[in-house]
């Protein structure tokens, strides 16, 4: 057989002229055309399922909305018919009764009033449809993030990722202007919000100090004294840079009752609009596949939002401090992280606890410098806070406020009473407990315990936490043992554990913050209202704990038992009888004579 004349096949080949001939081989063109026709059709794919993903979006959003808005005339046919605070916002805007259900379908009404415990005429049947409602939203909530999720799982263009983050900002955006003017009263979960007020006007209008118990004591005579309940503090529990934005707040709205929930109302829809902005850009570079759905859970919650904007919770500025503060760690700017750190502690000085875990990152960062910068670094950050407690505590520092400084802040970390918690249910069991279990359930005595555990899980985060993801790990399990183990709870307390979880997206705790947020969905059922009931804390917070306890125990029993076996080595391996061939035909055969 002939060889080809490999030489004459290399040379170049003679031509007709405006012949071109091509220049690659005809089996690499036919594969470079079908990877790009296979790219086209992926392409193409992808578009169709983003776009069925923002359509199922604009679904569940439009969904989520009209249950927000039903809220409108169950919260106010809870309120009292001389309730002084819907007085105020129904003579603000008259029209505000246009746009309750109850008066656009009356024939829905009639049908729900067959049903006692439905009724919107009955208290029982408005707090069944209000958390009825509260869970329908929720239910929107979870259903929009898991369609988010599966196009999020793959890598979007730029003008995927704008249309996704426009649509949910924009909705967020409308989900919080329906908040704004929602219809409140006088309860438990407003108390907070007339409190912001009255302190504010003790400062604007009395010019007294709120650090100083007596000249609490003395403005009985205010107008806000009948919206602050029987129980709040003679001295103010919070720092000082949240009274500075309660000044803020006071000047702008004056005297106008209605004018002064508007605009804590107004800050906390800026705090929450720029949490969600700021839980975006950190998921997108801390957990890219889960910044749809773990910006969702957190902009689109029910409970996030009304405690945000609709009751305006001090929570939803602290949670805009933290992220703030993760996104600048997160962009090797600790300097910045740090102060925005140490204004959350000054605007509730029990997020001190973060600071120590905060520092573990300062001493990570100031490694690469040299000695000399090093030094000159941490003096620099020692000097700004000093500066900024200074000047934050400046205006409040008289001789007589700082044991009303102490008295207040005693109260944060050791409450003399307890509500709403693990240790008010055992306190109120109905059985005769010793004397010794007594002791230890006190509530200063309770708090303290709570402390060691958690000073210990600070001990145990300075040894850990060299990245920043364990920083927020040892942060969020801080904040959920504050939640869980204080003698003192409301449901607002889990927004900021519930940011610091979604940040870094970690399972199991993401698990076991989504079955408190279960449990704070009913314990809204009491505090919406008559009083919650003294065992509320077995149900909202003991058994979300103990179901995640057995979730977690029987989850690790089944990776430990369905774990991959390594398999042996190959002369390790038993052949199959059946598929094997005799032993002796294995053997070299015996050499000749």
């Amino acid at each position: 057989m002939q060889r080809p004349d490999t030489t004459r096949s290399q040379r170049t080949q003679p031509a007709l002229p405006g012949v071109t001939l091509p220049t690659v081989p005809a089996a690499a063109q036919r594969s470079r055309g079908n990877f790009t026709l296979q790219a086209t059709v992926t392409k193409g794919k992808q578009k169709a399922r983003l776009g069925r993903a923002v359509l199922f979006c604009l679904l569940c959003g439009l969904l989520l909305e009209v249950a927000l808005l039903s809220l409108y005339p169950i919260l106010a046919n809870l309120a009292r018919s001389t309730d002084p605070l819907l007085t105020a916002l129904s003579a603000f805007w008259p029209g505000l009764p246009m746009l309750y259900w109850t008066h656009r379908l009356p024939a829905l009404v009639q049908v729900l009033s067959g049903t006692p415990w439905l009724s919107p005429l009955t208290t029982t049947g408005n707090l069944n449809l209000a958390i009825g409602e509260l869970l329908f939203a929720a239910g929107c909530m979870v259903l929009a993030a898991l369609a988010c999720r599966r196009v999020v799982m793959e890598r979007l263009s730029l003008l995927g990722e704008l249309t996704l983050f426009w649509t949910m900002l924009l909705f967020t955006l409308l989900f919080s202007l329906t908040l704004l003017l929602l219809p409140s009263s006088v309860n438990q979960l407003s108390q907070n919000l007339s409190l912001y007020g009255f302190y504010g006007r003790v400062i604007v209008v009395y010019h007294a100090n709120p650090y100083v118990g007596s000249n609490i004591a003395a403005l009985s005579h205010d107008l806000l004294q009948p919206l602050l309940g029987v129980f709040h503090p003679n001295t103010a529990p919070y720092g000082p840079i949240w009274l500075d934005l309660c000044i803020l707040v006071t000047l702008l709205a004056g005297k106008s009752l209605v004018s002064m929930v508007i605009g804590f109302r107004l800050l906390g829809l800026c705090a929450h609009a720029a949490s969600s902005i700021l839980l975006w850009l950190i998921l997108k570079r801390f957990r890219p596949r889960m910044r749809a759905i773990g910006t969702l859970l957190y902009a689109w919650n029910p409970l996030v939002l009304l405690f945000s904007i609709g009751l305006m919770q001090q929570e939803a500025v602290i949670v805009f401090g933290l992220l703030l503060a993760i996104f600048f760690l997160q962009r090797e700017s600790p300097t910045l992280g740090w102060v925005c750190a140490l204004l959350v502690v000054l605007v509730n000085p029990f997020y001190a606890l973060l600071l120590p875990i905060v520092f573990r990152m300062l001493l990570r960062e100031s490694r690469i410098l040299y000695l000399g910068r090093r030094f000159l670094w941490w003096l620099g950050m020692i000097c700004v806070t000093v500066l900024i407690v200074a000047l934050a505590y400046a205006p409040y520092w008289q001789s007589d406020a700082l044991a009303g400084i102490w008295s207040a802040y005693k109260q944060v970390f050791l409450p003399d009473v307890a509500l709403n918690s693990l240790d008010a249910a055992l306190l109120h069991l109905p059985v005769t407990l010793p004397p010794t279990l007594l002791w230890v359930l006190a509530p200063h005595h309770w708090a303290a315990f709570a402390l060691v555990i958690e000073g210990l899980l600070i001990l145990l985060g300075l040894w850990l936490a060299d990245t920043l993801g364990l920083v927020l790990l040892f942060s969020s399990w801080l904040l959920l043992c504050g939640v869980a183990l204080m003698p003192i709870y409301w449901p607002w307390y889990l927004l900021p554990a519930l940011a610091l979880t979604l940040s870094f997206a970690h399972a199991r705790t993401l698990t076991l913050m989504l079955m408190l947020e279960v449990g704070a969905f009913i314990s809204m059922y009491g505090l919406l209202g008559a009083a919650p009931g003294l065992g509320q804390g077995l149900v909202t917070l003991g058994l979300p704990l103990l179901l995640w306890g057995w979730l977690l125990f029987f989850s690790s029993t089944w990776q430990m038992a369905h774990a991959n076996v390594p398999e042996p080595p190959q002369e390790q391996r038993r052949a199959m009888p059946s598929f094997s061939r005799p032993s002796w035909m294995s053997r070299p055969s015996r050499p000749g004579r």
